[in-house]
C-alpha cells in the first residue's frame, strides 16, 4: 500500500449490539457516534475503527459496502452483526493493500456517477411497473420501450413543475 501524506481518518463500525450496523468514514468515530446515538431509539456502540489515510479510509469504505450490498438496509446501514462487519472491513483494509479495492472513485482516477451524470433522471416506478419491465424481460425491444416511455413521461412531469418565469 503506498503511504498517503495527509489527514488520517477512520472507518468505523457503529450499530446496536445485534444489528444494523454502519459501516462510514469519520475524523472522530465517537463524536459521529453520538451524533447518530440522538436518532436512535436503541443504544449505538461504537464496534470498531482502523485509522488510515482519508483517501484510503474512503476506498476501504466503499470495498466493505461492496462486499455487503446484499444486506444493505439503507445508506450506510446494513443488517449484518458486528463481527460480519469487521470481517468487511478488515476485507477492505487487505482488498485496498493489495490495490483491489472495489471502488468507483480511484485515487487520481475516474470520477464517480454522480459527477459523470449531472444530468441523470431518477424515475419513480410503482410496483406494477416493475412487475411489467419483468415481464418484458426477454423481449428487450418493448422493455427499452417501456423505459423510454417512463422518461419521457418525467421529463413532462419535470417541464410541467419548473416555475415560469
Amino acid at each position: 500500500m503506498n503511504i498517503e501524506i495527509g489527514a488520517l481518518s477512520f472507518v468505523y463500525i457503529v450499530g446496536a449490539a445485534s444489528g444494523p450496523q454502519k459501516i462510514g468514514v469519520a475524523n472522530n468515530p465517537e463524536e459521529r457516534r453520538s451524533v447518530l446515538q440522538v436518532a436512535s431509539l436503541t443504544d449505538l456502540l461504537a464496534v470498531h475503527q482502523v485509522s488510515m489515510p482519508r483517501k484510503t479510509a474512503f476506498l476501504v469504505e466503499r470495498h466493505a459496502h461492496w462486499l455487503l450490498r446484499g444486506r444493505r438496509v439503507r445508506g450506510e446501514w446494513f443488517n449484518v452483526s458486528p463481527q460480519e462487519a469487521i470481517i468487511a472491513v478488515n476485507d477492505g483494509c487487505k482488498a485496498v493493500a493489495r490495490g483491489e479495492g472495489h471502488s468507483q472513485r480511484q485515487p487520481g482516477g475516474k470520477v464517480g456517477r454522480k459527477k459523470q451524470f449531472e444530468e441523470r433522471i431518477t424515475l419513480p416506478l410503482s410496483a406494477s411497473m416493475l412487475a411489467a419491465i419483468d415481464a418484458l424481460l426477454s423481449d428487450n425491444e418493448a422493455r427499452l420501450d417501456m423505459i423510454r416511455e417512463a422518461i419521457e413521461r418525467e421529463i413532462k412531469r419535470r417541464e410541467r413543475s419548473k416555475p415560469k418565469g
